[in-house]
């Protein structure tokens, strides 16, 4: 919290100093939460193009389409923030990442998704590494778990700090093993 016209403390910025410090960074927020939106809204032109098959039988072996020209937009606006302060544009990168795997989880778990075959987990696994090349998406221990069907994994190590599905929740697990 700013506190402007506080008395000045030894050592310290003056009040006037302080308002326009405060100033300063109330503008920054305002301006990396309107990075953060537009580019959430962008992404989400990426994404309404999404056209899983979700009983497909293999993998295609690449990338989803969408996610490649996703990646590809990405690359290019992130190449545009080397102007921008460094935590702004590192705040922008991990939102941008962090919707794309919110994104990715919230298709599986929809409910017009009846039937997920691992033909269709698999392709998933493919686009979410390609995603990762950027960051590391924490909805991969998901698919990591269901691609492996490592469950007495999950059961032995659940509620342990260095447990390796860790971020798997088990309400998310029940809805895709339905």
């Amino acid at each position: 919290m700013c506190a402007v016209g506080s008395a000045p403390k030894e050592g310290h910025m003056s009040g006037r100093n302080q308002g326009q410090s405060c100033m300063f960074r109330v503008a920054r927020d305002d301006a990396e939460r309107q990075i953060c939106d537009k580019l959430k809204r962008k992404l989400d032109e990426f994404l309404e193009l999404e056209n899983y098959d979700w009983l497909l039988v293999e993998p295609r072996g690449h990338a989803s389409s969408f996610i490649t020209d996703l990646i590809a937009f990405l690359q290019s606006i992130f190449l545009s923030f080397t102007n921008l302060p460094p935590e702004v544009a590192q705040e922008a990168c991990k939102s941008a990442c962090e919707h794309i795997a919110k994104s990715v989880l919230n298709f599986m778990l929809s409910d017009d998704v009846k039937q997920i075959s691992m033909g269709a987990l698999q392709q998933i696994n493919l686009d979410t590494i390609q995603c990762e090349r950027m960051s590391t998406p924490k909805h991969k221990q998901l698919l990591d778990l269901f691609m492996t069907w490592d469950w007495p994994t999950y059961f032995h190590d659940y509620g342990q700090d260095n447990s390796k599905y860790q971020q798997v929740y088990p309400n998310t697990a029940i809805i895709l093993l339905d």
